[in-house]
């Protein structure tokens, strides 16, 4: 998987996921970008326990929003 970003057909590009980020590193610099890593990349031990992160509805939304694209 690339969640957040796109996976073609499958799922769309999750751009609030980045707009957050990219507010986060305007408001608190590379602190930010820490506090990402340990939340995205470093902390899940696995990829069901990262995706779980996003929810359900969030990751729905994303692939309803593919198959439109797709038509």
């Amino acid at each position: 998987g690339s969640f957040p970003h796109e996976c073609y057909g499958l799922y769309e590009a999750d751009y609030d996921h980045f707009a957050e980020y990219c507010a986060a590193i305007d408001a608190r610099g590379p602190v930010a970008v820490g506090d990402y890593l340990e939340r995205y990349v470093y902390g899940p031990p696995t990829w069901s326990d990262y995706l779980d992160l996003f929810g359900g509805e969030r990751m729905g939304l994303q692939a309803k929003r593919a198959r439109e694209l797709t038509r």
